[in-house]
């Protein structure tokens, strides 16, 4: 093979200027390696580089974003002695954190680092940049002390969620998260935040003032803007202010009061610093390995999660820009570049699985075994499973495969489907759903606008139906 798929832009623009190129297979150069990519980690930094918006070094379009994949090392470059052909490593790849949207990459050897053979590669591919951001900036800049107060924002997000972890394993006192939903909010607490506020809410400085009322250490701010201004306020007397990004794309802005007050005699010691992740790889790359050998061991405990919270195709980057744009997202976003030739089982449970089939578009759920035990909650319970795989893998359609099911009853509650799991569907993207072995073929009321149901004598008619163009209505 002398191919392979990656996705690129031709020019800085929107999302949807990430298009599919077939180009020729890199080779590993001195002091390199080949990876066959298993997953690529999509971060904000390949927003900012494929829209152009200001950033450390500049980017030469055609560009193909990805700084970090998880594979398996397929070749190594003149002189190279390791990593091993076949040795699972993470890596930060391309001379400036380009070209991992695709199915091979190239990484400087001593940078591929190896992981132990049963750690999901998924999990592993957002562990460089998200991972040493966070460990780095809590430890090795802010030098969080045991029980100081950490506010951090976006805290469901990549760099966000594991903030809030590592801060606790670090010593924290207590975690302040800020996060812009409900669900976001409640992962925050799920991961070990003390207090997880909205940070649109019109009465959050007193919020704030009242979770910390000695101020807060530790401040991580990364939206831009007036935000900094406004969290200087929140500070405790030594308190650190970590800025480590620019997610609003705003420049960032001080009232002069403001400065007055910080650099004022007698001040209170506070500190603003700049994070700069490169810099660390290149001036301080101590600091990053030390940071992803704490990751790998805190995973490994069950001290830290690393949550990836969608896994879709590589051909569906730009879907995977559009949610860390509108902020739709929880946890990493991972592209898997190759196609899967049959269903693969992402999750199971007792008496069902969920397979993903024909490249991420089609999610089914299947009954495995007899089902006449199962109550009323056990039957709630698999759907709201199935929902949350549905808003991982964000798959076209659905397939419910009902033949193995004996449901002895009572129902659940009238409507509860229609108010409590449909609306996830369709946030995850999902516009169809088709059944086997449930009634006679033919279509079913649509509950909400724009999302089909059909019943099917057989399953390949219907896994026909749910590929076909969501334009389509029949």
């Amino acid at each position: 093979m002398n191919e392979m798929i990656a996705m690129q832009a031709e020019t800085a623009g929107p999302a949807d200027g990430l298009r599919p190129v077939s180009i020729p297979l890199p080779d590993p150069g001195p002091g390199q390696v080949r990876i066959r990519v298993v997953a690529a980690s999509v971060n904000f930094s390949d927003v900012m580089r494929r829209r152009a918006s200001p950033y450390p070094f500049p980017t030469t379009f055609p560009y193909i974003p990805g700084g970090e994949v998880a594979g398996i090392v397929d070749a190594l470059g003149p002189d190279v002695e390791g990593p091993a052909v076949g040795t699972p490593v993470f890596a930060v790849v391309g001379t400036g954190g380009e070209g991992g949207y695709a199915q091979y990459a190239i990484a400087v050897a001593s940078r591929a680092n190896p992981i132990p053979p049963q750690f999901d590669l998924n999990v592993a591919a957002g562990l460089i940049i998200t991972g040493v951001t966070a460990v780095s900036m809590l430890r090795n800049v802010a030098r969080l002390e045991p029980g100081e107060t950490v506010l951090v924002p976006a805290a469901a997000g990549g760099v966000g969620s594991l903030l809030v972890q590592v801060a606790k394993v670090l010593g924290a006192g207590k975690v302040i998260a800020l996060a812009s939903t409900e669900a976001k909010r409640a992962t925050a607490r799920r991961l070990g935040a003390d207090v997880a506020l909205d940070p649109a809410a019109s009465d959050l400085d007193a919020s704030i003032r009242e979770a910390a009322p000695n101020g807060v250490d530790v401040l991580f701010e990364m939206a831009g803007g007036t935000w900094l201004d406004r969290g200087m306020a929140w500070l405790a007397p030594f308190g650190r202010a970590i800025v480590y990004g620019s997610a609003g794309n705003d420049v960032r802005a001080f009232k002069q009061d403001t400065l007055d007050q910080w650099l004022s005699t007698p001040a209170l010691g506070q500190t603003v610093t700049a994070f700069n992740l490169g810099l660390v790889f290149g001036l301080r790359p101590q600091w990053a390995q030390a940071a992803m050998q704490s990751l790998i061991g805190w995973i490994a405990e069950g001290k830290v999660e690393a949550p990836v919270g969608h896994v879709l195709p590589l051909t569906r980057a730009a879907e995977a820009h559009d949610l860390l744009e509108g902020r739709a997202s929880t946890g990493k976003i991972v592209l898997n570049p190759w196609p899967e030739p049959e269903a693969k089982v992402v999750a199971e449970a007792r008496g069902y699985r969920f397979e993903l089939s024909h490249g991420g578009k089609v999610l089914a759920f299947r009954w495995t075994s007899d089902t006449e035990d199962l109550t009323t909650q056990g039957f709630c319970e698999a759907l709201t499973h199935y929902a949350a795989v549905t808003e991982r893998y964000r798959p076209q359609g659905l397939l419910v495969d009902v033949q193995a099911l004996r449901f002895p009853g009572p129902p659940p509650e009238e409507g509860w489907r229609d108010r409590v799991i449909l609306p996830r569907y369709l946030a995850a993207g999902s516009r169809r759903m088709a059944y086997i072995g449930f009634g006679e073929p033919g279509d079913m009321p649509a509950v909400h606008d724009h999302f089909a149901e059909r019943r099917f004598a057989d399953e390949a008619s219907a896994m026909a139906w749910l590929q076909s163009s969501p334009s389509e209505t029949k």
